[in-house]
């Protein structure tokens, strides 16, 4: 009775791999999500600033399983931007948003990933006004579970921007580095 019952233990072992390989994870459609971020920024004239982001909003696109657009708004500094008022009672207007392509190069929609950036802001004041191009990186880690409908990422951002201001005043530079954390749920589709 001994060897029946080996033969079909190994029939049984022999069909495990076939089963867990028919029931691959649902692929990504969108997401959405927001985060937070501290860093520290540098200008070109040699002042150190420690920067918050407090709510930051991001919507992603899965174009593949490895590869989604992101548009990034800092909600929290856009708010307090335009709300705060200058020391003369007017008010600035500030706007900024990031776009990032997010390539997951080990496994699909999840773990390590790499996301090339491109940036656009603009401010103005009283007396000045500027736009700004920014070329933003994000190198982190998103911890997703098997049904993949849930991220929680951790991101190094370093950034450097190149500010045209209108009038008399040089362009400028700044640069810097955030650490991110983000969390973002998405609308899933079965896998063909």
């Amino acid at each position: 009775m001994r060897p029946a019952a080996s033969w079909v233990t190994l029939a049984l072992l022999a069909l495990a791999p076939a089963a867990a390989a028919q029931t691959t994870p649902p692929r990504r459609v969108v997401g959405f999500g927001g985060g937070m971020g501290l860093g520290v920024e540098r200008t070109s004239v040699a002042t150190t600033n420690f920067t918050v982001l407090p709510l930051n909003v991001e919507a992603r696109v899965a174009l593949t399983p490895r590869l989604e657009l992101a548009a990034w708004v800092p909600v929290g500094n856009l708010l307090y931007a335009n709300l705060a008022t200058q020391g003369d009672g007017t008010r600035r207007t500030f706007a900024w948003f990031d776009v990032f392509a997010t390539w997951y190069p080990l496994r699909d929609a999840g773990g390590f990933f790499v996301a090339p950036g491109l940036g656009l802001l603009y401010g103005s004041g009283a007396e000045a006004s500027g736009v700004g191009v920014e070329i933003p990186a994000r190198v982190g880690w998103e911890f997703t579970g098997d049904g993949r409908s849930f991220g929680r990422a951790l991101a190094v951002r370093p950034w450097v921007d190149v500010v045209f201001p209108s009038g008399n005043v040089d362009v400028g530079a700044r640069y810097g580095v955030f650490v991110e954390f983000t969390l973002i749920g998405y609308v899933t589709r079965a896998a063909h």
